[in-house]
């Protein structure tokens, strides 16, 4: 009865390790054309533009597309802006959107 527990503990332990999410980071990322191929695998290449896969081998072709998405809004609590040569800006509690 006991190794059954112990098993059961192990199960439950395995699949709440694979509900976990994951995640990967790639720093730096460069052009496409830096992504090399191998004739023995498939390889999926991160570019500074987007996703590419090569399969046996084959030409790396695009699968997603990558673009920088850029805040179209400022909203701060307090901003001043002082006038001059230099036109210096202040602000705090600021969000972009």
């Amino acid at each position: 009865m006991r190794n059954v527990a112990i098993l059961i503990l192990l199960l439950v332990l395995a699949l709440a390790a694979q509900t976990s999410p994951s995640q990967i980071g790639l720093s730096p990322i460069g052009p496409a054309a830096s992504c090399v191929a191998n004739s023995a695998s498939d390889v999926l290449c991160a570019a500074s533009d987007g996703f590419y896969i090569s399969i046996a081998g084959g030409a790396f072709q695009k699968i997603v597309s990558g673009t920088l998405v850029s805040p179209t809004t400022i909203s701060c609590s307090t901003a001043s802006l002082s006038t001059g040569t230099t036109g210096t800006f202040a602000a705090s509690g600021c969000t972009l959107k």
